[in-house]
């Protein structure tokens, strides 16, 4: 299966958008996003299968969990509406991440690179703080990779970004572990993490 991502906040339309919601990092709004954009594409395939044809085998997919709103966005409030998520974001956050580890360990707890799609906008870091407080008993010796700090906010091409950037960091060898999260959570409250293991035994 062939995976493709691509996505930009960088085009004029959607710069007039973000800055009309109120969402565009600038000096009256510190806590904004800065835009970005970014393609990646994956290969996902049976290892058996990869290793038939001689492939490079970048990552193990352990697997994937997503959690969906009970309710859906306002697109007139959508301000309040992802406030108000907050809660139920940062306890989906938690159930996927511990699903997650569950399928990668059998010890329930995880040490590795934890890639998240922070990007300065204080309702996701909400979020994500609430259920870092949450899966504190999970999560052991981690290191937090935060791509929007160098690539801004990459919108629906994050998740697949975050796997290559696990992906070249067990090639390069500055892996914290063999394991890694990526952690996802949308704009419209959709959180998701995909498990992931080095190639090789």
């Amino acid at each position: 299966m062939l995976l493709i991502a691509v996505d930009s906040w960088l085009d004029a339309i959607s710069l007039q958008w973000l800055s009309d919601e109120r969402r565009l990092h600038s000096e009256e709004l510190p806590t904004g996003l800065r835009p970005g954009e970014a393609a990646a594409c994956l290969l996902v395939e049976e290892e058996s299968t990869a290793l038939r044809r001689n492939a490079t085998v970048a990552a193990r997919l352990v697997g994937v969990e997503v959690a969906r709103p009970s309710t859906v966005i306002d697109p007139d409030d959508a301000i309040r509406w992802r406030t108000g998520a907050v809660p139920e974001m940062a306890g989906h956050l938690d159930a996927t991440v511990r699903s997650a580890v569950g399928r990668m360990t059998t010890g329930g707890t995880f040490s590795g690179d934890l890639v998240v799609d922070l990007n300065g906008e204080s309702w996701r870091a909400n979020a994500w703080g609430h259920a870092r407080v949450r899966l504190a008993p999970v999560l052991e010796s981690v290191r937090e990779v935060v791509p929007a700090t160098s690539l801004g906010d990459v919108g629906a091409a994050s998740g697949a970004l975050g796997v290559c950037i696990a992906a070249r960091s067990w090639a390069r060898g500055h892996a914290l572990t063999r394991h890694a999260l990526v952690c996802s959570t949308s704009d419209s409250g959709v959180v998701g993490t995909i498990a992931l293991s080095a190639p090789g035994r």
